[in-house]
């Protein structure tokens, strides 16, 4: 009995604990958005298969073995001096972590073969990011804005980071939506010189060609040991 009529109790309060969850995240990507040159082109576009925008990722022939999927989000800018960048945004519900070493070891793949299923001559690419979707609670501003921080690679240029988050500035020098930090150096401040602070998340165009790359050639030699009856899980 007490049950029964407890029931509309609790999902009303998971209701309102959803919808307050809602209404973070929409704050959340409203905010980033409008704090970011970058506009979005694409949403939850296909990349293989019929119809699909972008072709699928060949890795392997004879037979034919392609890599599908979909990317939630697809943004770019064009820059003062005519090019044009594109960054990768994948929205993620559980633990985030990424890093070169976790590539390394096949461990994070995702994001570095979405790299190569948006290849565009046209366009060359300034990140691959998770931006985090998962619940969290938080007892100040501070934290809820730490707690919706993409994570991911950023390409190492200080002109393409200011478009990620034109916030960004010698006296607001570290973003709140990006990993990216500018260095206050006393020089840097007197001079107005602005500078990116190294950190693991920032690569130049080679590191990030690289990592493409590096993913695409693991995940052609996972599939040639599938085909030779080699299935045992590496990681």
């Amino acid at each position: 009995h007490r049950d029964l009529h407890s029931f509309p109790t609790r999902r009303s309060s998971d209701l309102k604990i959803l919808e307050k969850e809602v209404i973070r995240l929409c704050n959340a990507l409203y905010t980033e958005m409008m704090s970011s040159a970058f506009k979005t082109v694409y949403t939850e576009e296909w990349f293989g298969g019929k119809d699909a925008k972008f072709d699928g990722i060949v890795v392997h022939e004879n037979p034919n073995v392609e890599i599908v999927g979909k990317i939630d989000r697809v943004d770019k800018v064009l820059m003062e001096n005519g090019k044009q960048y594109y960054r990768i945004i994948d929205y993620k519900t559980g633990k985030i972590e990424s890093n070169p070493v976790d590539i390394y070891y096949g461990k994070k793949l995702q994001l570095a073969v979405y790299l190569d299923a948006i290849k565009d001559k046209k366009m060359s690419p300034s990140g691959v990011l998770y931006f985090p979707i998962h619940n969290e609670y938080a007892d100040s501003k501070e934290k809820i804005d730490e707690a919706y921080k993409c994570k991911g690679f950023i390409l190492k240029d200080a002109d393409v980071v200011l478009k990620m988050d034109k916030t960004l500035s010698l006296e607001n020098p570290k973003s709140k939506y990006i990993g990216a930090e500018l260095s206050t150096k006393k020089e840097n401040v007197q001079n107005g010189i602005i500078q990116l602070k190294n950190n693991s998340s920032l690569l130049s165009e080679e590191e990030i060609e690289s990592i493409s790359s590096y993913a695409l050639k693991l995940s052609e030699k996972a599939v040639e040991e599938i085909l030779q009856g080699f299935i045992k899980p590496t990681p």
